[in-house]
């Protein structure tokens, strides 16, 4: 229904021309296509960052400063009613925290209204990132199936940050080509035979192509493609979970530069809706994040979402700020 005439006036801008691009639901995503950048833009051209959104954009900044040279940084559990701007508050925390930049130069601080003491807590935590090698966000929500473990699930979401495919098998067999320092030669070898490297690498166990590619990047690597093949198996094998330890190597390998952890923020929406009533998968979340606070040090926080209290649910969070209520 178009707003009445005489009412236009209370408004800041026209509800019958300014359409809400997102439709009032906010979604957790590091997509870049034009429609996510589009509606990224608009959220954060239009988030009025003020009230419990201001209050909490300012708990979390200001608890992961304070914490900084401390060994390991509190979660965060963002907690309120369905509808309540929960996504919507760790979405732009999200590209607030790297300043994300648009590809017309345009940065987010530059587009939020923000008040002048979110503005210096976001810039005190930029000096902090250049002092701490780096700054970077890991941003999505935890999807239940049941052959994936909690674990692997992060490393997911820790791998689609860097570039990566979510897939562990298929994210470390290109960690090994890089390591090798043949990752070029090979997605060259395969584009020349004309054929998909995507394509090729979520087929890795079966492609000839890229067996064909690996020797030719890496002679004397196996005597044909099928040895190739079969030695790509063994060693990338598809997994239903990996250690504590393993997850902490690769989260190190992958994010860490020059062996040092840059300002990481893992945002995980809708956590309590993949907890549900399990008690086993509360327990899984909560050493997940035990495990990465402790072994990954002060540069890491968790800030998690949930539409109870945290009391409320069968997880008890490390170390919690209940934000919007």
């Amino acid at each position: 229904m178009a707003a009445p005439t005489l009412n236009r006036h209370v408004y800041d801008k026209d509800p019958d021309t300014n359409k809400l691009l997102d439709q009032g639901v906010a979604k957790i995503t590091s997509g870049q296509s034009e429609s996510e950048l589009q509606t990224l833009r608009f959220e954060l051209t239009n988030f009025a960052c003020d009230g419990q959104y201001q209050e909490g954009l300012n708990r979390i900044l200001r608890t992961y400063l304070t914490h900084l040279d401390q060994t390991e940084q509190p979660g965060v559990w963002v907690s309120g009613f369905y509808g309540s701007g929960k996504s919507h508050l760790v979405k732009m925390l999200q590209y607030l925290w790297t300043d994300f930049e648009f590809p017309d130069g345009a940065k987010a601080r530059g587009l939020a209204r923000l008040p002048e003491d979110t503005k210096d807590l976001l810039t005190e935590l930029s000096v902090q990132a250049r002092r701490h090698g780096g700054i970077r966000v890991v941003a999505g929500e935890l999807r239940y199936r049941a052959e994936k473990s909690v674990r692997l699930e992060l490393l997911g979401l820790v791998f689609k940050a860097v570039g990566l495919p979510e897939d562990y098998a298929r994210a470390n067999f290109l960690l090994w080509l890089r390591h090798e320092e043949i990752e070029q030669a090979v997605r060259d070898h395969v584009t020349t035979a004309g054929r998909d490297f995507n394509l090729e690498l979520n087929n890795l166990y079966v492609s000839d192509a890229m067996a064909k590619a690996i020797l030719a990047a890496k002679p004397g690597f196996a005597a044909d493609a099928a040895a190739v093949r079969v030695l790509i198996e063994s060693q990338f094998p598809d997994k239903a979970d990996v250690t504590d330890t393993e997850m902490i190597d690769k989260i190190k390998t992958v994010v860490a530069q020059d062996g040092k952890l840059p300002c990481t923020l893992i945002v995980l929406d809708e956590v309590q809706q993949y907890i549900g009533d399990s008690v086993d998968r509360s327990k899984e979340v909560q050493d997940l994040q035990e495990q990465c606070c402790a072994r990954l040090g002060a540069n890491l926080m968790f800030v998690a979402t949930g539409q109870n209290a945290l009391a409320g649910t069968p997880h008890e969070w490390h170390s919690r700020l209940s934000i919007l209520g």
